[in-house]
């Protein structure tokens, strides 16, 4: 048993009582089953079952939790016994999976349940944040990194394609309650599986260097989602009204008939508002819409039904800049590395390595046709050797624009050795992964 603080009372609570006990004696083995391996994980997050919660079955029968054991039921039992919640549902499984408790997770994994990469809580989590010593770390200034520096990160990844087979998905986790058994598992059926091509499963890049730089001025977090007004016609708008209510929507649509004779009229109607605008411009070469049509014969227009629908969230993007200037032959070598460093991670490879597009015998020729992709890039605040809370948290990005100027105050100057005595490094990130509600509230992004 786990003892959990007191953040965790509930399942301390659970995990504590007689009802649990008699659960786990009956059901609980070394080797879990897919639905026992469910309830650990729903009953961890939301409670063990209330009496009266319920998994609907085939034929409209039903398994009531009476207190202590799931019990079959008979047809249409869900009406007469279920007085509860539906217990397994993919909304409440994906629900737990991606938003469960650390130490509760911690519990799931070592009990053996659950391996990490299935739990929301490791794979949206952005990568283990380190700082690595030595001939692996550039910095500028050389000497600004202290306990309690605030400073910025940057370490290089692979980009590992997301559909690719090196991703290491989490495993199948959705429960079908017609068959009793985990459906098969579907590509992104979880967002845990979503992110897992930039946090479970990413590589660091070799011979790449992490670099630190002081904290930029220019620190910032934007979100833009793409709304749009959608203008539907009174036909349109009446035949989506007529299936959005059924039970199978999809089903729904397929069987689709005109039964309406309104919508029949107001159909013939634009018809022949259609034709009139056709004959005009055939005949007399004027452009006119079918609402001109009947604004000028009856001063009306048709109603646009206009709604706003949301269509799709953007990638963040975001950008920094660092003035610097040398005042060491440390601080002038550091500089020239950290420039080429970012200009080597931004740019493609023109040969693609160990990377076998048909078999091992991949020919010369093949390789020459394609290059590498560029590497990702880890974007860190950070504050003395941790992760700054209060600052955005990224996952992996595409570095998209780098830029250097070395003459960043509008005046040619060098040393003697004839480096410039400034430099102006520009950097622009493009986030490679959609961040979702889930992930706002665990304060993971």
């Amino acid at each position: 048993m786990v003892n959990f603080p007191e953040d965790y009372a509930k399942q301390e609570k659970y995990y504590a009582s007689e009802a649990y006990q008699t659960y786990a004696k009956a059901n609980i083995t070394n080797d879990y089953t897919e639905r026992q391996r469910q309830q650990e994980i729903l009953a961890t997050y939301f409670g063990q079952p209330k009496k009266g919660d319920y998994i609907p079955g085939k034929k409209g029968t039903c398994n009531v939790w009476n207190g202590t054991n799931w019990v079959y039921r008979g047809q249409s039992a869900c009406k007469a016994h279920g007085t509860g919640t539906e217990y397994f549902t993919d909304a409440r499984i994906d629900e737990a999976i991606n938003n469960i408790d650390p130490e509760a997770a911690q519990y799931l994994v070592d009990a053996g349940i659950v391996e990490p990469k299935d739990l929301g809580y490791y794979t949206n989590q952005p990568l283990q944040i380190t700082t690595p010593t030595g001939t692996e770390l550039v910095r500028y200034p050389s000497d600004m990194i202290h306990d309690e520096t605030d400073y910025i990160m940057f370490r290089f990844y692979e980009y590992v394609p997301p559909f690719g087979n090196e991703v290491d998905r989490p495993a199948g986790n959705l429960y079908d309650p017609d068959s009793n058994k985990s459906e098969t598992a579907v590509l992104n059926q979880t967002l845990g599986a979503y992110n897992s091509s930039v946090a479970f499963s990413a590589k660091e890049a070799e011979g790449y260097k992490t670099i630190i730089l002081y904290m930029p001025d220019d620190i910032g977090d934007a979100f833009s989602a793409g709304w749009q007004g959608k203008a539907f016609g009174n036909i349109s708008a009446g035949i989506i009204s007529s299936t959005a209510g059924s039970d199978n929507f999809i089903n729904a649509i397929g069987k689709l008939k005109d039964t309406s004779g309104g919508a029949l009229k107001r159909l013939q109607t634009n018809a022949a508002a259609d034709a009139i605008t056709k004959l005009a411009s055939s005949v007399t070469g004027d452009t006119i819409t079918s609402s001109d049509v009947f604004a000028s014969a009856k001063g009306v227009i048709r109603n646009p039904n206009t709604e706003v629908l949301f269509q799709e969230m953007n990638l963040r993007t975001f950008d920094h800049s660092f003035k610097m200037s040398p005042y060491s032959q440390d601080d002038e070598t550091n500089i020239n590395t950290i420039i080429k460093e970012f200009k080597r991670a931004m740019l493609p490879s023109y040969s693609i390595g160990d990377t076998q597009l048909m078999g091992p015998s991949d020919s010369a020729e093949m390789d020459a046709a394609f290059i590498k992709v560029p590497k990702l890039v880890q974007v860190s605040y950070m504050r003395g050797g941790q992760q700054h809370q209060m600052l955005p948290k990224y996952k992996l990005c595409a570095l998209t624009d780098v830029s250097v100027g070395y003459t960043p105050d509008n005046n040619y100057a060098t040393f003697a050795n004839g480096g410039p005595v400034a430099y102006e490094l520009k950097l622009n990130f493009l986030e490679t992964k959609l961040i979702y509600s889930e992930e706002i509230a665990t304060g993971n992004h």
